[in-house]
Formats: structure tokens, C-alpha cells, sequence
């Protein structure tokens, strides 16, 4: 109960909350929670179940959750694993590597080489760089990597997207 009195300096009804989750009991009505469940969940039965799985990793009986799978394939095309953990350790770059080979490598050889790295990036910059400043504003950055960085960038995925007879009336899905 150590940040008991910190939570009471920002409210009362804070106070409240947190005294209802550190005993153990649902809040309802929270909000959106991760993937949508409603709340904080109680931390007792938390602890519990995480105690007894980091004893029996420590043990050698169990080897805890593994995550794999998780964000874009592991690898870029023909290259080796990336991120934490091997070829389907989770970062940043789960998400950006590819993006950025596919970008920044434009003879297609599955590697970037120093001059296509500097390169990318001054094109980058003189296209995202809109009212020609010489300086990049932060909307503009989010701006330019949201255009050439995004995974939709060329469109969605095929088979991503409405059923058919769910398009405007008109179209050929909605006969």
C-alpha cells in the first residue's frame, strides 16, 4: 500500500477505485480495457498466477508463454531473423523492417546498402518536407511516414475489406 497516498492526492474517487481493485474486486463500466475488455482487472489473482508460473520457469518446469507469430513475418525477403528472441521476437522493427527494405533497397537485392540508406532518406525528406522549409514539422514527419511507411500504403490486403453486398448501391458486390 505503498502508493495508497499518491492515488489520494489525485481524488477521492481514485482512492476508492484503487482500494476496490487492490482487494480484489471487478470494476465495471472502466472503459475500453486491452482488446476491449471493460475495466482493470484485480491484481491479487494476477500476482497469484504469475508467482506460480515464474516459480516453475525458475523450476525448470515450465517454459511460460512463448509469443511468436505476433506483428509481420520475421524475416525480409531472403534475409536473416530479426528482433529480440529470433525470428519471431516482437519490436519495432516487426513492424518497420520490411517497410523499410522494400523502400530504401531499390535494385531488390535483400540488402541496403549505405549510399541507398542515405539516399532513401533525402528523398523521404524533400517529399515530406512540403512547405520546402528545409526543416521537417512533426506533422509533417507523421504525415510522410503514414504515406510511405504505412502496411496499406498500396492498398488493403486481398480478401481485406467488406463482403460482398455490403458496397455503396450500384457497385457490382451490391447485385
Amino acid at each position: 500500500m505503498a502508493i495508497r497516498p499518491a492515488v489520494l492526492e489525485e481524488s477521492e474517487d481514485k482512492l476508492v477505485r484503487f482500494d476496490k481493485v487492490v482487494a480484489g474486486e471487478s470494476l465495471s463500466g472502466g472503459g475500453f480495457g486491452l482488446f476491449g475488455a471493460s475495466g482493470p482487472k484485480p491484481i491479487k489473482p494476477f500476482a497469484a498466477i504469475r508467482t506460480r508460473s515464474v516459480l516453475e520457469q525458475l523450476a525448470g518446469t515450465s517454459q511460460g508463454m512463448v509469443l511468436g507469430g505476433m506483428g509481420f513475418p520475421g524475416r525480409g525477403p531472403g534475409g536473416p531473423p530479426r528482433g529480440p528472441g529470433g525470428p519471431d521476437g516482437f519490436g519495432p522493427g516487426m513492424f518497420l523492417g520490411t517497410s523499410f527494405l522494400e523502400a530504401l533497397d531499390p535494385d531488390k537485392h535483400s540488402f541496403v546498402t549505405r549510399d541507398e540508406f542515405t539516399q532513401g532518406f533525402v528523398r523521404w525528406f524533400e517529399a515530406w518536407n512540403s512547405d520546402k522549409s528545409g526543416a521537417l514539422t512533426e506533422e509533417q514527419l507523421r504525415a510522410g511516414i503514414n504515406k510511405d511507411m504505412s502496411p496499406f500504403r498500396n492498398g488493403p490486403p486481398q480478401g481485406f475489406g467488406p463482403p460482398p453486398g455490403f458496397g455503396p448501391p450500384g457497385e457490382p458486390d451490391d447485385e
